[in-house]
């Protein structure tokens, strides 16, 4: 039997893994419907979309079909009222902050691998207090998940083997990308993603709390039910 890897460091996707930052975009698409003396719409319909971005928003704030193009112009004004509801609203799900303690504790690098563009991540990173080990924006590299590449180049970043390294993200999108970039996933189920049938790899979890058990309380990649050797107190959690 081969040895396992011990995992060196955790990637994460932001919204709906780290963050629920739906409020900020209900902000920022609200405030394109004011202009046009049109209802605010709720927090839920524009979580139903954030996983698609600002396209996403604005199809729902001017309810476009799924499949509509959006004009770059209506896309530039959501950016520009995104920009001013930065964070007021985002909160990072239950038990993040100790999760990310934990790696802190247990000597694990995380980073960050957002599809949202830098002039957005790094300033939600600053204002959440965030001091991840690398950050790769949606335009960081020529590409963004589903493609490997952001991945590839946060494990490069961090000077690891892919083998070595876990994402964790909601969506198919993610755990897509982690397979293709040869690092390990975890599928969390309470965010934005939509799960299919058709993507099947990484262990998914249900939780922030069953996630930090995967993460800190299980460190070695391929015990999937491993629960011992467990140095940390899960008392904090929630």
């Amino acid at each position: 039997m081969a040895p396992e890897t011990r995992t060196a460091a955790v990637l994460w996707d932001f919204d709906g893994t780290l963050a629920d930052t739906a409020g900020d975009f209900a902000s920022a698409g609200n405030a394109m419907r004011a202009r046009r003396s049109l209802p605010a719409l709720p927090v839920d319909a524009y979580r139903e979309v954030a996983r698609h971005g600002g396209r996403g928003a604005v199809r729902t704030a001017m309810r476009l079909t799924a499949d509509s193009p959006v004009d770059p112009e209506l896309l530039e004004e959501f950016f520009a009222a995104y920009e001013s509801t930065l964070c007021v609203q985002t909160r990072f799900y239950p038990n993040i902050r100790t999760i990310l303690a934990g790696l802190a504790e247990a000597g694990i690098a995380w980073g960050i691998v957002i599809n949202k563009a830098a002039r957005f991540a790094i300033p939600l990173a600053q204002k959440l207090g965030l001091s991840p080990d690398v950050l790769i924006a949606g335009d960081s590299t020529a590409y963004r998940k589903p493609h490997p590449a952001p991945i590839s180049a946060a494990v490069e970043a961090l000077g690891l083997p892919a083998s070595a390294c876990v994402f964790v993200g909601d969506d198919d999108s993610d755990v897509m990308a982690a397979e293709a970039a040869g690092v390990g996933s975890i599928r969390v189920t309470y965010g934005y993603g939509m799960p299919t049938a058709t993507v099947t790899q990484g262990r998914k979890v249900d939780s922030t709390a069953e996630l930090f058990h995967a993460l800190i309380c299980r460190p070695l990649r391929g015990s999937p039910q491993r629960k011992t050797d467990c140095w940390c107190s899960s008392s904090a959690l929630v």
